[in-house]
């Protein structure tokens, strides 16, 4: 048995038995099941709310969250790496806000101009943003410093400027 845990807003738990792997979700009232498969298959959170949000990037662990747009042809290059990161990652929130579809108030409120953007996020503060279609390198970099002890941010490295000729879509 294990547990896919990637809020408090879903749970899921797999048991195998007898080479059979089947799965027990704990949901919350009004769950969206394809929006939970699709979370539990990409290892990523779906978020339209602001307030959903904010509590998340409050929480314990440091978030990654990702906005994206459907039709964008960079965001379609970039989500491969970061669902590659983050399957070899733990203790770090993988989000998804679709600027388009409910996630259009949370871009606006942190800024973001383009897509794809990811931003880290430690204690509800941002850490780094990544902008464009960028190497699995730098996204690694960022969630790496994510996941760093806690220390000031005037002692962190920056991340290259340039993020390697990245190249972003306006929104």
């Amino acid at each position: 048995m294990f547990s896919f845990r990637r809020s408090a807003a879903a749970h899921v738990t797999f048991h195998n038995s007898g080479g059979k792997l089947s799965a027990r979700a704990a949901l919350p009232p009004r769950a969206h099941l394809p929006n939970l498969i699709q979370a539990v298959q990409m290892a990523y959170l779906i978020i339209e709310k602001i307030d959903d949000f904010k509590q998340t990037i409050r929480g314990r662990n440091p978030v990654l969250a990702y906005f994206f747009k459907p039709s964008c042809g960079f965001c379609k290059q970039l989500e491969p790496k970061i669902s590659t990161v983050s399957e070899t990652t733990s203790g770090v929130e993988f989000v998804k806000i679709n600027v388009e579809n409910g996630g259009g108030e949370i871009a606006r409120e942190f800024e973001v101009q383009a897509v794809p953007t990811v931003i880290g996020f430690r204690n509800g503060d941002p850490v780094d943003t990544v902008v464009g279609n960028a190497d699995q390198d730098v996204i690694q970099t960022l969630v790496s410093k994510l996941s760093m002890s806690a220390r000031s941010r005037d002692q962190e490295s920056e991340l290259p400027s340039n993020l390697f000729g990245a190249k972003e879509e306006q929104i």
